[in-house]
């Protein structure tokens, strides 16, 4: 099928328009953190099933290899992230590791918003920038979200003075 547009330029664009979106958000709210960095209490050192990067910076391999903790792709990101930093001290480096978790973060969702652009292409330029532009906007309305007044896990039939 031949498109009138070019659909490569077309998802170069959606991606760095979606980078500098997810970059620059990131930026702006950091002035609302307590510390400056973290949109959450914890880190990733403090995250369940890491390993801690002080192992990972001393001994990557060994480490990554010899410690069974899941998921180990996260932990090779970590380490990956870690090497070049071995002369800071521990807690700078998680900041330095962790701020780089963050842009990394932004450009994967760069990527996969180009992805859906691509595929959507294929109905349209139309279609393609309405649904790039919709995915991101309300994630939590495809899901369940547990603070809704009517929102329970328990059946109703199961319920104290619910129906059989």
């Amino acid at each position: 099928m031949r498109r009138p547009w070019d659909v490569r330029l077309y998802t170069a664009i959606v991606f760095l328009i979606s980078a500098a979106y997810a970059l620059g958000l990131q930026h702006m709210m950091r002035s609302l953190t307590p510390d400056g960095m973290y949109f959450h209490p914890w880190s990733s050192e403090t995250m369940m099933q890491t390993v801690s990067l002080k192992f990972l910076r001393e001994a990557p391999v060994r480490t990554l290899l010899n410690i069974h903790i899941q998921p180990p792709a996260f932990d090779a990101v970590r380490a990956a992230l870690a090497l070049p930093l071995r002369h800071l001290t521990d807690e700078a480096a998680v900041r330095q590791v962790d701020g780089a978790l963050y842009t990394l973060g932004a450009v994967l969702l760069a990527m996969l918003l180009a992805i859906v652009f691509r595929w959507l292409a294929e109905y349209g330029l139309t279609a393609a920038c309405i649904g790039t532009c919709h995915s991101p906007r309300r994630p939590m309305q495809v899901g369940i979200r547990p603070r809704d007044p009517g929102f329970t896990s328990v059946p109703a039939s199961m319920r104290a003075g619910g129906s059989p």
